[in-house]
């Protein structure tokens, strides 16, 4: 699995910054984990992004920020078996599932309003470039038949397994639970 993966797309923004201005851009990511008593932080080398095209200089900013994040979870990381997931709290209830419902109780720890799910949980969607999940979205339109269902019925398959995991639906749908 690649290392930047642990880093969402990032916005245009660092780039153009770095364009106008003529400076670099230092990394700087955070990693703590709930109940713990420390926040560690990570200070990288200065970028120059103005050297490079708007791509290959936000994938060196990322892959420099997820591997900050990889040392950090090596370094810090509370340790989590399998058995361990597996057991979280419903032994009736798919371990994903599960773990979904411990973070939409984390989050409803936090006093904030409803729309949490619209803002903090954003992410950057490249429409020039869509991920896997995206493209299965569109998937949405096609329709079945007995002609074609041998070649859709896996990817619609997998479509809906991604719904089932989609965690902002599942917070709009429990919010009230």
């Amino acid at each position: 699995m690649p290392t930047h993966l642990l880093v969402q797309r990032l916005f245009a923004s660092p780039y153009i910054l770095a364009q106008k201005t003529g400076h670099a851009v230092v990394p700087l990511v955070s990693f703590t984990e709930k109940d713990a008593k420390h926040i560690y932080v990570k200070i990288g080398e200065p970028i120059n992004l103005s050297e490079k095209g708007k791509e290959e200089a936000l994938t060196g900013l990322r892959d420099s920020l997820a591997t900050m994040v990889y040392e950090h979870i090596a370094c810090h990381a509370k340790t989590l078996t399998r058995e361990e997931l597996q057991g979280m709290e419903h032994a009736d209830m798919d371990y994903r599932l599960a773990y979904m419902e411990s973070r939409r109780r984390e989050f409803l720890s936090v006093k904030w309003t409803r729309d949490v799910w619209n803002e903090e949980l954003f992410a950057y969607s490249d429409i020039e470039n869509p991920g896997p999940a995206e493209v299965r979205k569109s998937y949405d339109c096609i329709e079945v038949t007995k002609n074609n269902a041998y070649v859709l019925a896996p990817i619609l398959a997998k479509r809906w397994e991604d719904e089932k995991y989609d965690f902002k639906k599942y917070m709009k749908e429990n919010w009230d639970k």
